[in-house]
C-alpha cells in the first residue's frame, strides 16, 4: 500500500501534490508519480491497519487529502481517501471536532516524525 498527500484546494485550477524526492508542492505531473508516493506498512502483519510517516518536510498546518492506493502505478486502484487537518505535529483524520480540539490543545510546529494510521476493514477498502 502507498499513499500521496495533496492540497485540499487547487492552485490555479491544478491539483498540488507533495513531492517526496525534492520536498515541496508541485502541479500533478504524471512522469513524477513515483515521487509522490509514501510507503504504508501493515501493522501488525495481517491486521489490515496500515501505518506511514507524515512527510518530515511538510510542516505547514492546513487541510490535506491523503489518497491511499493498492499499488505504485498511477493507475493503481484507489483504496480510500482521507481528508484531515495537519496541525504541524499530528494529522487529524476527518477533523470533525477540530474547533473543540483547537480550544484544548495548543498548536505547535515540530519537525519530529509523526504517524498516521489508516485501518482498512474489508476487501473493498472501507476506512474507519
Amino acid at each position: 500500500m502507498r499513499c500521496t498527500v495533496r492540497k485540499a484546494q487547487t492552485v490555479g485550477g491544478k491539483v498540488q501534490m507533495w513531492e517526496t524526492v525534492t520536498p515541496g508542492w508541485e502541479d500533478l505531473t504524471v512522469v513524477n508519480w513515483a515521487n509522490y508516493l509514501l510507503a504504508l506498512n501493515e501493522t501488525p502483519a495481517g491486521g489490515y491497519a496500515y501505518v506511514g510517516d507524515w512527510p518530515a518536510a511538510l510542516t505547514t498546518p492546513g487541510w490535506y487529502f491523503v489518497d491511499i492506493y493498492r499499488g505504485t502505478a498511477i493507475d493503481s486502484a484507489l483504496a480510500a481517501t482521507q481528508f484531515g487537518y495537519w496541525d504541524g505535529t499530528t494529522f487529524h483524520l476527518g477533523a470533525a471536532d477540530l474547533e473543540e480540539w483547537r480550544q484544548s490543545v495548543p498548536l505547535a510546529l515540530s519537525s519530529s516524525k509523526v504517524r498516521a494510521t489508516v485501518a482498512i476493514t474489508d476487501i473493498t477498502g472501507v476506512i474507519e
